[in-house]
């Protein structure tokens, strides 16, 4: 039973995920303020980040180590094509700093 549990609400959270749309394609190649680079790519394509949606997204991800499956965040890779990926909040600051400091 435990695992059917498990099953369906992980198969909800991965039809949930495929519903983030917080990337959008880019039409526009930006030109300012560009870093020289040894080579150049034949072909690219370039994303658009909702940053406030995935700020939102990964907010609601479980702190690690618990029994509760991760968040899935969804980033485009090298092929232009989109991966999920599992996500767990794993804090690096005391407590005390954390509050202090939220943007970090």
């Amino acid at each position: 039973m435990k695992t059917k549990i498990t099953l369906l609400s992980c198969l909800l959270m991965a039809i949930w995920g495929f519903g983030q749309n917080y990337w959008s394609k880019s039409s526009s190649v930006p030109t300012k303020d560009l870093n020289v680079r040894m080579t150049k790519p034949n072909s690219f394509s370039i994303y658009n980040l909702d940053l406030n949606k995935i700020k939102a997204v990964l907010a609601q991800s479980p702190m690690r180590f618990t029994n509760t499956p991760g968040q899935l965040v969804t980033f485009p890779n090298a092929e232009g094509k989109f991966k999920q990926y599992l996500v767990h909040e794993a804090p690096v600051m005391a407590p005390e700093l954390q509050a202090k400091y939220p943007e970090i």
